[in-house]
């Protein structure tokens, strides 16, 4: 298993959010405006959630990934465990991903034949 120390802060360069998951054409035209930004991707993670991730480093990370507040860091930073690690994980975080407007639309239509959206 990685340590903190044998990694370059993967952890701390992206901001993710779950979010409600959509069921309407409208819902999905918003995932479609988030993905119109740049360093922006949504994704489904295994457990099925909806999660939006900001692709953004903590402006209190070195040029080495180290966190220059290390003993004041905020809780949510004192939380995250080894066992939640990128470096540590098995395989993708994510089940589906989607990059651009039209992988939304793509999986819009799918759903929409399935019966599963509106």
């Amino acid at each position: 298993m990685k340590t903190c120390e044998e990694c370059d802060g993967k952890c701390c360069k992206y901001i993710s959010v779950e979010i409600d998951p959509p069921k309407e054409k409208i819902d999905f035209e918003e995932l479609k405006w988030y993905l119109c930004h740049e360093k922006v991707l949504v994704y489904i993670d295994e457990e099925g959630d909806w999660i939006v991730e900001f692709q953004t480093p903590c402006k209190f990370q070195d040029e080495n990934g180290r966190c220059k507040i290390y003993e004041n860091r905020t809780q949510i930073c004192r939380d995250y465990g080894l066992e939640e690690c990128d470096e540590n994980g098995e395989g993708e975080a994510e089940h589906i991903k989607f990059k651009t407007p039209e992988d939304i639309d793509a999986y819009y239509e799918e759903q929409k034949k399935l019966g599963k959206v509106k």
